[in-house]
């Protein structure tokens, strides 16, 4: 379930990607449907064929909408709203986004290509609001015998910041009172 900043950022992304490739609306249709969006990349190609796959399985024109919900489709394998989306398919779709902008962004491509770039993202930033550094650091060395967190495979990351995450909760429950022994009480 995306948060409001999240669907946000999703609204003024999608304004890039149709802004960048000319997808505009004209008389209820997406103007320039041979547009030369359509080969400029993989990316596009794909999205194009499942928006005119939807737009003739709905009976309905092709249009800015159509070619959103593909993206959409891609990423999660199935059409789908973009609220019910998780936060792994959210940052795939933003990459997706990426991609559609600038096909030759080297970074988005190789997020597009390495899908545990952003759980690894995510991770980084739970671990860096569980603790300061050095007890980060200091946890680690215990754990995986290295200082240097940054550098754990995705699985030890998710390790790391469950541990730090499940201390931090610990360090902030209340101290629950022992009850006082009184004269009244046998036991």
């Amino acid at each position: 379930m995306l948060t409001p900043p999240q669907i946000t950022l999703y609204g003024r992304r999608w304004g890039a990607v149709c802004s960048s490739n000319h997808w505009k609306m004209a008389r209820g249709r997406l103007a320039g449907e041979a547009d030369p969006s359509r080969s400029r990349s993989e990316w596009h190609s794909e999205t194009w064929a499942i928006a005119e796959d939807y737009a003739s399985t709905r009976e309905c024109a092709m249009s800015v909408d159509v070619m959103r919900r593909a993206c959409t489709a891609i990423v999660a394998g199935r059409h789908c709203s973009t609220k019910d989306l998780t936060n792994a398919q959210f940052d795939r779709l933003l990459t997706l986004f990426d991609l559609l902008i600038d096909p030759d962004n080297l970074t988005a491509v190789m997020k597009w290509n390495d899908e545990s770039e952003g759980l690894r993202r995510r991770c980084f930033w739970l671990i860096r609001k569980s603790a300061p550094e050095a007890y980060i650091r200091t946890v680690c060395a215990d754990k995986f015998g290295t200082s240097h967190w940054e550098d754990l495979p995705v699985d030890s990351l998710k390790q790391l910041a469950m541990t730090l995450t499940n201390r931090n909760a610990r360090r902030h429950e209340p101290v629950k009172e022992i009850p006082q022994a009184t004269e009244n009480q046998p036991f």
